[in-house]
């Protein structure tokens, strides 16, 4: 299991509650009738109807209003749905609403309406690549050898926002680390000059960025034959860092492939800095003086980089429902209960 290293964003976005996995009632979120910015999720688990805003594709959100009954809603007042959440700021909102409070039984139809007051996305703050404030000083780490799509598999105790479970890389083969052991490790950003002082080469960390982001791992290479593996990844990173090179651990894996990756990172890691929706590598150093040195990477959903959305003009968005209101382009739709079940 990876983990996500969230850089939470100057206004503070917020999830109320965890949003459950939907099976296929998806509605698309539209802001001012025409601007697509997210989803509206529904499933229900037999005992609760679970309703999940996801607003990701390109707002935040500041009100919700829900409606959700077994008759149909007469007007689209949404001031006036039994259901809201105020004085919010986030991008994901869910409503978690007993079955039995809506009188409703599997088969029952529900009639459903979603509305929100959004601002959209117009662009993000550039990252702050040496996450001096929200990195902390130390942490307690434990890793493992998976050997399937990382180095080292590596959980952060101790290390508040930071704790979790994370794909980790060795930047150091001079030194060894045992499996299944408590370190205790200072933290860095890789783009922090402090980290520049535990590897050989600090001048391609950049490049080393660049190779976490691509996701090589399972892709095929065709010039080489085979498809990339972890091995390939860590021959690669240490490559770029250590004068130290070693065969230790990597499984699977090919020169030719590495020297792929190496050509590809020089051509076009030079310089690289991970922006929004990409990740950055954080440098673990043990302070224990036989512990081996490692990066470990966050790899969770696509986003581990997160940054502070600028926002544009206020939108009211409508789930996009298949029943009209009269005078209005707010939309309602039927949902049979059952029908999407929560996993």
């Amino acid at each position: 299991m990876t983990h996500l290293l969230r850089i939470v964003s100057a206004i503070g976005l917020i999830t109320l509650l965890a949003a459950p996995a939907a099976a296929d009632d998806v509605l698309d979120l539209m802001a001012g009738q025409h601007t697509d910015v997210g989803d509206l999720l529904v499933c229900d688990d037999g005992t609760d109807l679970f309703i999940t805003y996801d607003a990701t594709g390109g707002a935040v959100m500041s009100t919700t209003h829900l409606y959700a009954s077994l008759d149909a809603p007469r007007k689209h007042a949404p001031g006036r749905f039994p259901y809201k959440h105020e004085a919010i700021s986030t991008q994901v909102d869910e409503y978690s609403i007993a079955l039995s409070d809506l009188n409703a039984l599997t088969g029952d139809v529900l009639y459903l309406a979603a509305h929100a007051d959004t601002n959209l996305i117009v662009g993000y703050e550039p990252p702050t690549l040496e996450l001096d404030t929200e990195l902390p000083d130390s942490v307690t780490i434990r890793s493992t050898r998976p050997q399937q799509d990382n180095y080292w598999e590596t959980t952060v105790t101790n290390g508040g926002a930071l704790n979790g479970t994370y794909d980790a890389w060795c930047v150091d083969t001079d030194r060894n680390m045992s499996a299944n052991t408590n370190y205790t490790a200072d933290v860095y950003s890789s783009y922090d000059a402090a980290a520049a002082g535990f590897v050989e080469f600090p001048e391609n960390l950049d490049q080393v960025n660049w190779i976490l982001n691509q996701e090589f791992i399972g892709q095929g290479s065709t010039s080489c034959g085979g498809t990339y593996t972890f091995g390939d990844i860590q021959r690669s990173i240490w490559s770029l860092i250590e004068d130290n090179l070693s065969g230790a651990g990597l499984g699977s894996w090919s020169q030719c492939r590495v020297d792929q990756i190496l050509s590809l990172a020089a051509a076009s890691g030079e310089g690289f800095e991970p922006s929004c929706m990409e990740q950055i590598a954080v440098m673990l150093v043990p302070t224990s003086a036989n512990a081996q040195r490692i990066v470990a990477q966050a790899l969770v959903i696509e986003v581990d980089l997160e940054c502070t959305p600028i926002l544009g003009g206020q939108e009211t968005a409508w789930a996009d429902g298949d029943l009209d209101f009269r005078r209005s382009w707010a939309s309602y739709w039927e949902y049979e209960v059952g029908t999407a079940t929560c996993d």
